[in-house]
C-alpha cells in the first residue's frame, strides 16, 4: 500500500515496486516518523501517492523511483494541479509541513536505468 507493489513473497524474495521512501532529515530508508503513504493508483507510466504528515513537526520524505532505482520520475502533479514535467530524475524530495497531506501524481519512466 505505501510503495505500488504485492508483497514480495510473491516474487521470489525480491521486492518490486513503483516507488520507496526515505527519511530526507534522518538520512534512512523507510517512511518518516509520523509521516503515511498511501498509494491508491498506478498505470504503465505514473503512479498517484498521497502522503500526510501527522505530527507536530516538518518532515522530508524522499521518494525513490522504483524499489532499486530502475525507473525514473518524468513528471509531477500535485493535489490535482497540472502536470509539471521533470528532468528524469531517481529522487524526489518532498517537503511536509506539520499536520499536512499532499497528493502526488508521479510519472514513471520505467526500467530505463540500471537497478541498484
Amino acid at each position: 500500500l505505501t510503495t505500488g507493489g504485492p508483497m514480495h513473497a510473491y516474487h521470489g524474495g525480491l521486492q518490486f515496486s513503483a516507488i520507496r521512501h526515505f527519511d530526507g532529515l534522518e538520512c534512512r530508508p523507510g517512511l518518516p516518523a509520523g509521516v503515511a503513504a498511501l498509494v491508491d493508483a498506478q498505470g504503465r507510466d505514473w503512479v498517484r501517492v498521497t502522503l500526510c504528515n501527522t505530527g507536530p513537526a516538518p518532515r522530508q520524505s524522499i521518494l525513490q523511483a522504483g524499489m532499486f532505482g530502475e525507473h525514473r520520475f518524468t513528471g509531477t502533479a500535485q493535489d490535482g494541479g497540472p502536470p509539471a514535467p521533470l528532468d528524469p530524475a531517481r529522487f524526489l524530495a518532498v517537503d511536509l509541513p506539520p499536520g499536512t497531506s499532499t497528493t502526488l501524481t508521479l510519472g514513471l519512466a520505467r526500467f530505463s536505468a540500471r537497478p541498484s
